[in-house]
């Protein structure tokens, strides 16, 4: 009896070797797998935004916007980049439906195709990149119900994490207006992190240097992006940005895992 229990247990021992050996190396080595593969996705996205921050497109005619206080682009004029607009009871502007169009009118815009702002340009590319459903609100970005939390030191952030603020008020006692922004990449050494955000706030994109100035003139702006923007550690904690990561984008993520082994 005991001689048959013995061959049993060996036997079904032998048995989960065996399926072991046939098991791919990715699914054994699933950590290392999944660190390679949020990477991937993390440049993704950041790549993504990018290209909804620098995508060209002219002005069909002086059309007026809503972005806070109204705001006029002009005719034969080259801008770059998704056009900031607050559009009630708008669709989201994704960079695919923005390109239809534009391949519709032969690379010209003649208005606000949609809802187009810091929260649901980013919000876009997470839904396209990653699959989180659409979002509006910056306080979103916070939210821990959705897959948010908090990254406590600014040199803990990497390439696709966010950057918000939400409810700020500054040492002068001014309220400052909710924001959120993309981080594109953090050197540690230097305390700095580079950033790329919509804005209501005038811009000058440069192609050559891949960068934006911050201009006065409506006129003279080409771009409502603020394209690989470079803030100091305490530039950020002087005006209220906290850092934020989504659950997927975490190292060893279980769901990060799960796309590997399909």
């Amino acid at each position: 009896m005991k001689t048959n229990v013995k061959s049993r247990v060996l036997a079904l021992v032998l048995s989960v070797l065996a399926l072991i050996t046939m098991l791919p190396v990715g699914a054994i080595n699933a950590g290392a797998a999944s660190n390679a593969e949020i990477t991937k996705k993390r440049n993704e996205l950041v790549n993504y935004f990018h290209s909804m921050a620098t995508v060209k497109w002219t002005a069909g005619q002086n059309f007026e916007v809503s972005a806070g206080k109204p705001q006029t682009y002009y005719k034969n004029q080259v801008y770059y980049g998704l056009p900031y607009a607050t559009v009630k009871r708008g669709l989201t502007v994704n960079l695919e439906n923005f390109k239809q169009e534009l391949n519709r009118t032969g690379g010209k815009l003649y208005g606000a195709t949609g809802q187009s702002d810091c929260s649901t340009t980013l919000s876009a590319a997470y839904n396209k990149i990653i699959g989180v459903r659409q979002v509006w609100d910056v306080s979103w970005f916070m939210n821990s119900s959705l897959g948010f939390s908090k990254v406590g030191d600014y040199s803990n952030l990497l390439p696709g994490d966010v950057l918000v603020r939400y409810g700020f008020t500054d040492s002068t006692g001014t309220k400052q207006s909710n924001h959120v922004m993309m981080v594109v990449s953090v050197d540690k050494s230097a305390k700095k992190v580079t950033v790329t955000h919509q804005s209501a706030g005038f811009f000058k994109y440069d192609p050559n240097t891949d960068t934006t100035t911050s201009v006065k003139d409506m006129k003279n702006r080409n771009c409502s992006w603020g394209i690989n923007q470079v803030w100091t550690f305490d530039s950020l904690k002087k005006n209220g940005f906290n850092g934020y990561v989504y659950k997927d984008l975490k190292i060893g993520s279980s769901s990060s895992t799960e796309k590997i082994l399909t």
